[in-house]
């Protein structure tokens, strides 16, 4: 599994990603690439340094983001691979240190058990 920041050429793949987690848990795809450059772009994101991805056998098979807001960096880590969850939570949490805020937080989908255990 390599963890690695993903480049602007690879939007799509990383909203592809997003989506077909969102559609293994609700059936329904999550986001546009279009949305997710828009994240990529705001003025919190240092991009790409707050983004990574997980690539698998070439292709991408997970994506974390560490957004700061206020006094915390919120981690959102998701994966189509359940082996990519430890090694972006540690690429995400050590973003997160760095930022320097107050608080860590992470945040998961109640249908997703997956990513609420690798938070404990």
């Amino acid at each position: 599994m390599n963890i690695r920041h993903p480049s602007l050429h690879e939007v799509a793949a990383a909203a592809e990603v997003l989506n077909a987690h969102s559609r293994a848990l609700h059936g329904v795809d999550d986001t546009t690439p279009a949305e997710l450059e828009e994240v990529w772009a705001a003025p919190e994101i240092e991009f790409p340094a707050d983004v990574f991805v997980a690539e698998h056998e070439g292709r991408l098979v997970g994506y974390a983001d560490v957004i700061p807001f206020g006094k915390t960096s919120w981690v959102d880590v998701r994966a189509t691979d359940a082996d990519a969850y430890a090694p972006l939570f540690d690429a995400a949490t050590r973003r997160a240190q760095e930022q320097r805020k107050e608080y860590v937080r992470g945040f998961a989908d109640d249908q997703d058990a997956t990513v609420r255990e690798a938070i404990e």
